[in-house]
């Protein structure tokens, strides 16, 4: 097992990431400038899968139903005048689109 990160596009909205199989995602949150994403990777050279994330601003709205959003974490940017919220997409949301 080893952890990875992944940087995320700090715009907000839906973005991809590809992940190795079975892989599963530990937190979110600032590193510096970036917004990033570790996660555990059981077995390094499984096949790789997209997996969604929703990046959001405080107060924003989404029409991705929440029971479909699991938090992964938070990154404050500006001294605190920027929160970006992040959440993993079950993967059957993109089926149901």
């Amino acid at each position: 097992m080893t952890v990875w990160k992944a940087v995320l596009d700090i715009n907000e909205g839906e973005q991809t990431i590809e992940m190795p199989r079975g892989s599963t995602f530990l937190y979110a949150r600032e590193q510096g400038t970036k917004l990033c994403v570790w996660y555990k990777v059981p077995h390094e050279d499984a096949p790789k899968q997209p997996w969604q994330i929703l990046v959001m601003r405080t107060g924003q709205e989404t029409e991705i139903p929440t029971a479909l959003l699991t938090r992964l974490g938070c990154g404050i940017f500006h001294d605190g005048a920027l929160t970006l919220h992040v959440f993993s997409v079950i993967p059957e949301y993109r089926s149901l689109r």
